[in-house]
């Protein structure tokens, strides 16, 4: 079985091609269903943002596997076809762990340490579990790259100054526009880069935003959140005549303002400055638009400048944060390689879930008299499933190290034998009565045993 990834980024190529291969997985149903099908792959994860698309896979035929992967991507361009050849990177198994554990924490973004990727990643994971697509290599892959991405982050100041894409943006607006405070600022989108632009541009004193968006429930939600005004998306080309700036994050598939029809809003502004800054992948904004007097247009290419400049600021950083993804890479490729264990920790995991929240949380909810009381106690049953897991795994990987058990059922009647389950429980749950405690441990041995049987 191999690991690898295939990918293209801001650095490997040009927005064009890009934008063509986002257009053939802007479909992510048919993306999945697709990818998952071609011979040899066992597992996928698609991940898509505005800088990369990436396809995690593992295969049992590495070379057709990526292959047929490469040829669904670029369908439809073969004029880019030799481009493509020399944009796409591939990596497979401890080069690909390597990519994956630097991507996470934002040390292969445009806007270097920005905090938005591991969010995305997370999204990509949730997205290729729900559709059935992951099994122990990937799981066990990604579940390692977000707790090296929290380490780095938490240890180092990669992401000290949170610089993000929608600081880069602010920043990039106000070059041309000058102070934003006072000005009209038209927002296109609803996604989750729209909300996170419309909270960092209300939080620096901007106010006036309107939002426009094809969900009108969502399009209300985010003006009553943060108090700016939300209007129809058949209206936003009206309201662009008295707009000074406007952004467009949107997911729409194909360019949405012309030339032609800027001009026609140029000519009714009596050709009054407009900065138009298109953060969409594939672009809204056709390029030629920038051609018109007194219009300043950027896309996401041009907010590569301005991450650069917070590369010096965080060199150090980058050391520390490379000695820990080095480290974290090394532990992870040493247990891939013990016969395995990857799967043995899948089953590991879902017996640690199934007995906190099918067995525990019922017996923990009599005590929660409040809705404060609960998202506590939600959170604190989280870090306490985490922390066995973890403490279960390093001890399921000394046994199979110094005692060459591969059989599953042979490890875990190991593990669970003589009671030898610990559970530290975290500060907020020492509060319920002992028998909580004693509930967890008791359900907790029941179902090792019961799953061993079985």
């Amino acid at each position: 079985m191999t690991l690898a990834v295939l990918g293209l980024n801001h650095k490997s190529s040009r927005l064009e091609l890009r934008e063509a291969v986002q257009r053939n997985i802007e479909d992510i149903e048919n993306a999945y269903s697709a990818l998952f099908r071609v011979p040899g792959c066992e597992e996928l994860i698609i991940l898509s943002t505005c800088n990369r698309i990436e396809i995690y896979f593992s295969t049992t035929d590495f070379d057709k596997t990526t292959e047929e992967i490469k040829k669904f991507l670029i369908a439809g361009h073969a004029d880019f076809a030799q481009d493509f050849n020399n944009s796409f990177y591939l990596f497979q198994d401890d080069d690909a762990t390597r990519h994956c554990f630097t991507v996470a924490p934002g040390l292969d973004s445009m806007i270097l340490g920005e905090p938005e990727i591991l969010g995305q990643m997370k999204q990509a994971f949730k997205a290729a579990q729900n559709r059935g697509t992951l099994k122990a290599n990937l799981l066990h892959l990604f579940e390692k790259t977000f707790q090296t991405a929290k380490e780095v982050r938490s240890k180092t100041d990669i992401g000290k100054g949170a610089v993000g894409t929608s600081s880069v943006t602010m920043g990039l607006a106000e070059k041309v526009c000058g102070s934003l405070t006072e000005k009209c600022i038209l927002i296109l989108g609803a996604g989750k880069l729209c909300e996170k632009l419309i909270k960092h541009f209300t939080q620096h004193g901007c106010q006036n935003i309107i939002v426009s968006t094809r969900r009108i429930e969502r399009g209300k939600e985010l003006a009553d959140r943060y108090s700016v005004k939300a209007i129809p998306f058949e209206e936003w080309l009206v309201y662009l005549e008295k707009t000074d700036l406007f952004i467009s994050a949107t997911t729409f598939p194909s360019v949405l303002l012309t030339d032609q029809k800027l001009d026609e809003i140029m000519q009714k502004r009596k050709k009054r400055p407009l900065c138009l800054i298109d953060l969409a992948v594939p672009r809204t904004i056709a390029p030629e638009v920038a051609k018109i007097e007194n219009v300043h247009a950027f896309n996401i290419e041009d907010l590569k400048g301005i991450g650069y400049q917070t590369l010096k600021f965080r060199e150090s950083a980058m050391a520390q944060a490379y000695a820990i993804i080095h480290a974290r890479s090394k532990t992870f490729l040493n247990d891939l390689r013990i016969p395995n264990f990857s799967s043995t920790v899948m089953k590991l995991n879902q017996l640690v879930h199934d007995s906190i929240h099918h067995d525990v949380w019922p017996a923990l909810e009599p005590y929660l008299l409040s809705d404060e009381e609960r998202k506590t106690a939600e959170n604190a049953v989280c870090q306490l499933e985490r922390n066995l897991a973890h403490q279960l795994i390093i001890q399921l990987k000394n046994i199979m190290l110094t005692e060459e058990i591969e059989d599953s059922d042979f490890l875990f009647a190991k593990l669970f034998q003589n009671d030898s389950v610990e559970v530290n429980l975290p500060d907020a749950l020492k509060k319920y009565p002992d028998q909580f405690l004693h509930h967890l441990k008791k359900r907790f041995q029941q179902n090792a045993s019961s799953f061993i049987a079985s």
